[in-house]
């Protein structure tokens, strides 16, 4: 999905105003439930996935580069993200062209110079709410219509807190006349507490990487506590061409970071499978400022820099993803 979509949509359902007895299926959508992964951020430029298992060592007191990868990664995960988010939230700013007690839906509506006819319907059910995005070339039959994004979210008893789960599914957007590159599903949870405690969990399917341009898998999951800790991993399989004896096996790097409010923070990385007979575990820990305090490797690739008591984190943790 792209810019494009949500253009189009935006004006498919700019004509309609807002109507208050539509808010409850409104809030239902996940462009109000926060799901944005949040990494404490400096003004330094971020890595790109083709950077991953390939960057260079800081020395102490240079930037940490596990804290911006970990940056970087959040970035390429918030843009899937920010697209549903905003999808929905154009749609939703407006009237439903149909509401009743259980449904609201918005459209199903063509804009004029779109091969696409699009369709978005959130129904109130016994726990909550499903809704799902679909859509079909405008020419074909309604049973031609595909789900682009469906979900479930269900309120909990406070403002803003609730559950849920929704999925991307950018291959069933291929068989549209009309459509962005990307392939593969996304599958997303989320959750937010009284206390507005969050937690965000992202399994991506089958998608292209753009350095390799073949189909991978991919997990993220991200917690933070309302003004104070948050943590953010993900596991990654890529061949590692750096690594002495390389074949085309994949490696799974599984990478956890964690923070306090301040910014300071640690990240533990293990590496494993494919060429790695045994698995490598390297940790780095920064400062607020982002610049390394501590960094060590089980290979003694680079030699220990810095002492672990300057960490924030006294211990290391590996993601169980």
């Amino acid at each position: 999905m792209n810019r494009l979509l949500v253009a189009a949509l935006a004006v498919v359902f700019a004509a309609c105003g807002p109507l208050s007895d539509a808010d409850e299926f409104r809030n239902a959508s996940p462009s109000r439930q926060g799901v944005d992964i949040k990494v404490p951020a400096d003004s330094g430029q971020a890595l790109t996935s083709s950077d991953y298992g390939s960057q260079e060592q800081a020395l102490i007191g240079e930037r940490a580069p596990w804290y911006t990868l970990t940056r970087g990664v959040t970035l390429v995960v918030n843009a899937g993200t920010a697209w549903v988010l905003n999808l929905c939230e154009q749609i939703i700013k407006h009237e439903p062209t149909t509401i009743d007690e259980t449904h609201a839906v918005w459209g199903p509506h063509t804009d004029p110079l779109s091969p696409n006819t699009f369709k978005f319907t959130v129904t109130k059910v016994a726990d909550g709410y499903d809704y799902a995005l679909e859509a079909k070339a405008k020419d074909a039959s309604d049973s031609a219509y595909v789900t682009l994004i469906a979900g479930h979210h269900v309120p909990g008893a406070a403002d803003k807190e609730g559950n849920g789960t929704f999925s991307l599914d950018w291959d069933a957007a291929q068989t549209l006349p009309e459509h962005s590159k990307e392939v593969g599903k996304a599958d997303f949870t989320y959750s937010r507490n009284a206390s507005l405690d969050v937690t965000v969990g992202v399994k991506f399917k089958q998608v292209i990487t753009e350095e390799s341009g073949q189909r991978t898998d991919a997990d993220y999951a991200f917690s933070q506590i309302a003004g104070g800790e948050g943590s953010f991993e993900f596991v990654i399989h890529k061949d590692m061409t750096n690594l002495p004896s390389n074949t085309a096996a994949k490696e799974r790097m599984a990478i956890k970071s964690r923070w306090q409010n301040d910014g300071a923070g640690r990240c533990d990385v293990k590496v494993s499978e494919g060429d790695i007979a045994n698995p490598v575990t390297l940790s780095e820990c920064w400062g607020s400022t982002f610049l390394e305090t501590y960094y060590a490797d089980s290979l003694g690739i680079t030699a220990v820099q810095g002492e672990e008591s300057a960490c924030v984190f006294a211990t290391a943790e590996y993601t169980e993803l």
